[in-house]
C-alpha cells in the first residue's frame, strides 16, 4: 500500500481550513484510489511502473491549485520483478534555456534497451513515462511520447523526469532542467532593427 498526502496544502490565508481535495491518476497501470476526495489517499500497485497522480485543491471561494506527484515502484523488487530482465536506460535532452511563450520539446530518442526479447511498443521499442518534478506547472503534450512538448507561460526553472518501460521493467529516472527568460532569436532580430 502506497500513501499520497496533500495535508500540507494551504490557502491564501496561510492554513488548510476550508480546502477540498481531489486526487486523480494521470499515468500508469490503473489503480483504485482509497480516499480520493480527502487530503490523504492510498493505492496498491500491482506491477513495477511509474504511477502519476494529480492533487487539485479548491478553497471556499472556488480558487483552485494543482500539483502532480510521481510514485516509482522499484523495478528491482525481488517480488514484483523476479525475472532478471535487463533494465532499460532513460535518456532525455532539451535546450538549457528557452523563451517564455515558445514551444519546448523534450527529446527521449537517446533512451535504449538491451536486446533481450522484451515485449515492447512496435513504434518506438519503449514506453515513455514523463513527470514534471519542478517549476510552474505546465500542460505537457504527450501526443508524441518520445518527444513531448510544452509552452512555458512564465519565467522559472522547469524540471522533468523520464522513465522508460521495456514491457517488463522500468528504468531509473533521467532528469532534465530548463531555464526560461531568453528572448527568441526572431524577436531579438526585430528588436535590434527597431533600435
Amino acid at each position: 500500500m502506497r500513501t499520497l498526502s496533500g495535508a500540507a496544502s494551504q490557502d491564501n490565508d496561510g492554513d488548510g481550513a476550508g480546502l477540498t481535495h481531489r486526487w486523480e491518476q494521470l499515468q500508469g497501470p490503473t489503480v483504485a484510489l482509497t480516499g480520493a476526495d480527502t487530503a490523504t489517499c492510498a493505492f496498491s500497485p500491482l506491477v513495477s511502473r511509474v504511477y502519476l497522480f494529480r492533487l487539485t485543491v479548491t478553497d471556499s471561494n472556488g480558487l483552485r491549485s494543482a500539483s502532480d506527484v510521481a510514485v516509482v515502484v522499484d523495478t528491482y523488487d525481488p517480488i514484483l520483478n523476479p525475472t532478471g530482465n535487463d533494465v532499460p536506460t532513460a535518456a532525455v535532452t532539451a535546450p538549457a534555456t528557452v523563451a517564455v511563450g515558445a514551444t519546448v520539446t523534450l527529446d527521449a530518442s537517446g533512451s535504449s534497451d538491451p536486446v533481450d526479447g522484451d515485449t515492447v511498443t512496435a513504434s518506438t521499442g519503449l514506453i515513455f513515462f514523463w513527470t514534471q518534478t519542478g517549476g510552474p506547472i505546465v500542460n505537457l503534450d504527450r501526443t508524441n511520447p518520445m518527444r513531448p512538448t510544452f509552452i512555458p507561460a512564465i519565467d522559472g526553472t522547469y524540471t522533468f523526469t523520464l522513465y522508460v518501460d521495456d514491457g517488463a521493467d522500468l528504468s531509473p529516472g533521467a532528469t532534465v532542467t530548463l531555464q526560461t527568460g531568453v528572448v527568441p532569436m526572431s524577436r531579438r532580430v526585430a528588436l535590434d532593427r527597431i533600435a
